[in-house]
């Protein structure tokens, strides 16, 4: 297990000149995928890849295989490892697994109706970048955004004219909260994400907006 802020090689940007230097999916693997959630094994290394045409997710696996999975299509890549999640200043590890903690969300009763048949997709490029330290309910805990995306059909350039991005139509954000407490000795004790209890929310036409804006590359 290894332990950080973040997961280790997740999300990291990723320029490429040639789109064609990679194996494209075209044709997802519906036996593997849940909700458009496709697990990566813990022995391959996840990133984000953008071209002046293509946006996506590349999956290197351990016998060599890269892929590309666009990032507006299903399935989505999602790592299947168990990394430990932790809070400077605070001596405690809780353990992370993103693809649980996606398919915790996609099989919610609240964010199925918010989908309302339309199909929002897990990014890979804004969820998990952040952790967020707050108190629920009185108890001391961290938080973290998970988000997916409903995408249209036209693309626009992003950062400027060697990025392209799908139009951003729709978000929808759950957050995982993780309760930890001090005892009696002054231990910190922690504890696990609260599965099946995300708080899932709809983004507004503003959040949205700014989705479609190069102000995180």
């Amino acid at each position: 297990m290894q332990f950080g802020y973040l997961p280790n090689s997740c999300c990291t940007f990723a320029a490429v000149s040639s789109p064609t230097a990679f194996e494209y999916s075209t044709v997802p693997p519906k036996p593997q995928a849940v909700g458009c959630l496709l697990p990566v094994p813990a022995n391959a290394s996840v990133s984000f890849v953008m071209t002046s045409a293509f946006s996506g997710t590349r999956v290197a696996y351990a016998n060599g295989t890269e892929v590309v999975y666009p990032e507006y299509a299903c399935p989505q890549p999602v790592s299947d490892s168990t990394y430990a999640t932790a809070w400077p200043g605070v001596p405690i590890r809780i353990p992370t697994n993103q693809f649980e903690l996606a398919l915790d969300v996609v099989t919610n009763r609240t964010f199925v109706a918010d989908e309302n048949g339309s199909t929002y997709l897990f990014s890979q490029y804004r969820s998990f970048q952040s952790l967020g330290q707050q108190y629920l309910h009185g108890v001391q805990g961290l938080t973290v955004d998970i988000y997916f995306f409903h995408y249209g059909n036209q693309s626009h350039h992003w950062c400027n004219n060697s990025t392209s991005r799908r139009d951003i139509l729709g978000g929808i954000v759950a957050e995982f909260f993780a309760p930890f407490q001090e005892d009696v000795n002054g231990t910190y004790v922690p504890g696990s994400w609260a599965m099946s209890g995300p708080d899932i929310v709809v983004m507004n036409a503003a959040l949205v907006g700014l989705e479609n804006v190069c102000t995180r590359g």
